[in-house]
């Protein structure tokens, strides 16, 4: 028992210091923060003649834990032409340093002082004149719509007084109103004077007073006022009018040329042009895939130039020199072939099987694409020096996005502090980045929708799609009539890298439908085309189609494997709100 009763006194125990030691932790790390109150907020808006407003306000702290060294104080510049602070003083502290800093946005007034121990309490008086706050409701009204008290500060504040003061004896006129309730409109000293006041205005919540009366100030016209005032609408118009134009010049000019070619006008016993599945690609594509790489190669072993050879065991299929390779790498000019296809070939025969092909075609790819693209340009489809001026587009379109970012972000955070000057920094700042950004869609239409091809590139590019679609969409009883017009099934070979280059996942299909109509006629299967295991073996047509058909269903996983597409994304959380009152901001103690 006595053992027992020492182990729950022990647990007692612990059990009370954990406890003391995680309520006072809290209360440890709140001590050692900084703490103040704001007890009062008084704002004076005196209305000039002259369409400025003067604006003293009074802000007391009251210190209540902590050591202090600075108050800050900050004023959004929205709607504002510019700020101009007259004098800043107070009780209670020295200064010892005051520093003004303005951003597009808003202005910030920092002042130092020598430290400062709670308990303490303080009061700073600023003075400023507000250019460009006096606004013209009506043609017979001014209005002062001002936030004396903005929703940053981050403390409670005591007790808000703002007297606003209008010149001349205003109040019995049906043009003066106010918003909200006054606590007093007087006169004196040829001023109407309004008197709002407001007892413990919670934190993060504004205080906005609205005046309304008879017109003393017609504000001077300024052309600039949208681009200052909607900055983002600004830009945003800039950006949509500069895609509009580069879209109206890419209608009359940037697209395919009109040519005189006949639908219809195709036929399937012979190729419309001879171009090898490298050029169609291109001439249709703009650049070289897989799986036009791919459709060479069986171009290249029907000409009789490689082997193929398909392993139904490990699901691969292997390149292998044929008897007429080397001559052809060694002379190849005397066999017709084009520098690109020579480095097809040689690239097949150093792979060995289709993986390692795939992967080292990836190495030579922009080569073989460039080589591709001058020899269509010599042939006269292509424009002369359009991937060089599309390459300086490039070029043109990022440095310039990239300069403009690096402007605007000097002038939104480096505005001079002079008015006229603000004023024009604040103009040029929509500008600046709307034109910047244009630069992104202005060239992404020129890289995307202009086109490179002439007018006998264009009728190029339509002859070959309609052969090829004319091709893939052959029916039976037409296969076999075009065979025994051919007078043998060869032609079957010379349409299959076409084929696989523009449909290649469609290709099991099309073989399909060509076993039954060949069968009738011929016994027949290439003889560049073998199935490991049936060496010497003279295939039925059918069998054949099966057997390529596996290895080209194993060359496109190859690809697919390869070839990864990984999307992902959030949600997008936005919203628009309505924007009231001038001035405002908040400030805090340090």
């Amino acid at each position: 028992m006595n053992s027992n009763s020492v182990k729950i006194k022990f647990l007692i125990l612990f059990i009370a210091f954990v406890s003391m030691v995680l309520l006072f932790q809290p209360a440890s790390s709140q001590l050692q923060s900084k703490v103040y109150e704001v007890p009062l907020i008084s704002v004076d808006i005196e209305v000039c003649a002259d369409g400025t407003l003067i604006v003293s306000e009074n802000i007391t702290i009251k210190y209540v834990y902590g050591t202090f060294t600075f108050f800050e104080r900050w004023i959004p510049l929205w709607g504002l032409d510019y700020i101009e602070f007259l004098s800043v003083d107070a009780e209670g502290v020295s200064i010892t340093n005051v520093r003004t800093s303005y951003t597009l946005s808003r202005l910030t007034l920092t002042v130092y002082y020598h430290d400062v121990l709670s308990p303490h309490k303080a009061t700073f008086m600023f003075k400023y004149r507000v250019y460009g706050a006096l606004n013209s409701p009506s043609s017979l009204q001014n209005s002062v719509d001002w936030n004396a008290v903005g929703t940053d500060w981050e403390v409670p504040i005591g007790l808000v007084t703002v007297m606003v003061r209008v010149p001349g004896n205003v109040a019995g006129s049906d043009l003066f109103s106010v918003s909200p309730n006054p606590v007093e409109i007087s006169y004196s000293n040829g001023y109407t004077n309004v008197l709002f006041t407001y007892q413990s205005l919670p934190a993060r919540t504004g205080y906005r007073v609205v005046v309304f009366f008879p017109r003393i100030y017609e504000p001077k016209p300024d052309s600039l006022k949208i681009l200052k005032n909607y900055p983002a609408e600004s830009a945003l118009t800039i950006i949509m009018l500069s895609t509009l134009i580069m879209l109206v010049f890419w209608f009359f000019k940037g697209r395919m040329p009109k040519t005189d070619f006949e639908i219809g006008s195709v036929s399937l016993l012979t190729q419309p042009l001879t171009l090898s599945p490298l050029e169609v690609s291109y001439l249709l594509n703009r650049g070289l895939s897989y799986e036009a790489a791919l459709s060479e190669l069986f171009e290249l072993a029907r000409r009789g130039f490689l082997d193929i050879e398909y392993d139904k065991e490990k699901k691969n299929a292997y390149f292998k020199s044929s008897s007429r390779t080397d001559d052809v790498l060694k002379n190849f000019g005397r066999y017709g072939l084009k520098p690109f296809e020579v480095e097809i070939l040689r690239l097949a025969v150093s792979s060995g099987d289709v993986k390692k092909f795939i992967a080292l075609f990836d190495d030579v790819r922009m080569d073989v694409e460039s080589k591709v693209e001058a020899e269509l340009t010599r042939m006269g489809y292509f424009k002369s020096g359009f991937k060089r001026r599309r390459t300086l587009t490039i070029y043109i379109c990022g440095a310039t996005f990239i300069a403009t970012l690096i402007i605007g972000f000097y002038i939104f955070n480096s505005p001079p502090p002079n008015l006229w000057l603000f004023s024009v920094y604040r103009a040029l700042y929509p500008l600046i980045i709307g034109f910047g950004l244009s630069f992104i869609p202005v060239g992404l239409i020129y890289l995307h929708l202009f086109t490179p091809y002439t007018v006998d590139g264009a009728k190029a590019y339509r002859y070959w799609k309609e052969y090829l679609d004319s091709v893939l969409n052959i029916k039976e009883n037409e296969i076999e009539k075009i065979v025994k017009e051919a007078g043998e099934p060869r032609l079957f070979e010379s349409y299959l890298p076409y084929v696989l280059l523009y449909r290649p996942f469609y290709v099991t299909t099309w073989l399909y439908r060509w076993s039954i109509p060949v069968t009738r006629v011929y016994r027949y299967s290439p003889s560049w085309f073998h199935v490991k295991g049936y060496e010497g073996i003279q295939l039925d047509f059918p069998s054949f189609v099966s057997a390529l058909n596996s290895s080209i269903e194993s060359m496109l996983g190859v690809i697919q494997s390869r070839v990864s597409i990984a999307t992902g994304g959030g949600p997008f959380v936005g919203g628009f709100g309505i924007r009231g009152g001038l001035g405002g901001g908040g400030g805090r103690v340090g």
